[in-house]
């Protein structure tokens, strides 16, 4: 309910993880945002993104490379979208868990590196 959504909406900023954890229960994220689309990667959560510009550049990387790019999609399309197409985006068979952990091992690694020049 939308009282609901304004009451809670301020514990995403004071708590990150309670935020993460509504996502995780989530049967699909919708999304505007890199963020999002991040959040919805980590807990494994299937989503649909609604481009814009700023989101297609942020992901023309290889975490953009980690799903199908039927999950981009614009608002247009978003107010098209049949059953079989949603059921379909619900399913998570084409984010790939393996380049994920792969993207995730390089950025901890190059953020130490990163850290230890700094001392």
């Amino acid at each position: 309910p939308r009282s609901r959504f304004f009451l809670e909406f301020p514990k995403q900023f004071h708590d990150p993880l309670w935020t993460l954890s509504k996502i995780a229960q989530s049967r699909l994220l919708l999304t505007t945002t890199f963020h999002g689309v991040m959040m919805a990667l980590m807990t494994k959560t299937p989503f649909i993104a609604v481009t814009n510009q700023n989101l297609i550049a942020r992901l023309d990387s290889p975490i953009g490379e980690t799903f199908s790019k039927k999950r981009l999609i614009t608002i247009e399309q978003f107010s098209k979208l049949s059953s079989s197409e949603l059921l379909d985006l619900i399913s998570t068979e084409d984010i790939d868990e393996v380049k994920i952990n792969q993207y995730s091992i390089s950025s901890e690694n190059w953020l130490k590196s990163a850290l230890t020049q700094l001392q």
